[in-house]
């Protein structure tokens, strides 16, 4: 486990469960990262909850001790990954195929194996500077890897929501809900089982 720096190659390894640990994405996609050209993304390596805090309050507030223990649940229930430079947390987000609460899953197109995205974060500071469609790219390419057949999420359908975000990358709006007085946005993407290759 631990890091693993985009190296121009693909690599890819298996859990004893069949989960992918690792995930090298091509040479063009490495280098177009421009000034951020040291982006890791970890599978399974985030043990510690307190090193994605960080991001994570930044981005969707509260404390930093009601952070640890949502990021320990997402450690427990899925695979955290976390984008690094210089060593530093910059985003994190989490893939698992277990759905979680707040979503329905009769809005979504019926598939054998959907992974749900959860709690994308990038620090602030770096916010629109391509950090996210990196990792979003990633997260794609480690959800064919798995095999998963889609990547199903859940936006705050307000202003300040990522949805825009969302649909600029091609996925798919499929429903409006509104859950414990939270209006959301459910999303998809069917992926590709050749992206991979």
């Amino acid at each position: 486990m631990g890091s693993l720096l985009w190296t121009g190659r693909r690599e890819l390894s298996f859990s004893s469960s069949g989960v992918p640990r690792r995930v090298a994405l091509p040479g063009r996609e490495r280098r177009s990262l421009g000034r951020f050209m040291a982006l890791a993304i970890n599978l399974d390596a985030v043990q510690d909850a307190t090193e994605v805090t960080g991001p994570h309050c930044a981005v969707f507030g509260g404390t930093a001790d009601a952070a640890r223990k949502v990021i320990a649940r997402y450690i427990r229930d899925g695979n955290v990954f976390v984008a690094r430079r210089r060593g530093t947390v910059i985003a994190s987000l989490v893939l698992t195929p277990k759905k979680p609460w707040a979503i329905d899953a009769s809005y979504f197109t019926p598939v054998r194996l959907p992974l749900y995205l959860l709690g994308m974060a990038v620090a602030p500071e770096l916010q629109r500077t391509g950090i996210g469609r990196k990792c979003l790219i990633s997260a794609e390419k480690i959800a064919v890897a798995w095999p998963a057949q889609a990547i199903r999420l859940d936006a705050f359908d307000l202003p300040t929501g990522a949805g825009g975000f969302y649909r600029h990358r091609g996925y798919r709006e499929v429903g409006r809900v509104v859950y414990r007085q939270t209006p959301l946005v459910y999303y998809e993407h069917l992926l590709d089982p050749t992206s991979a290759t």
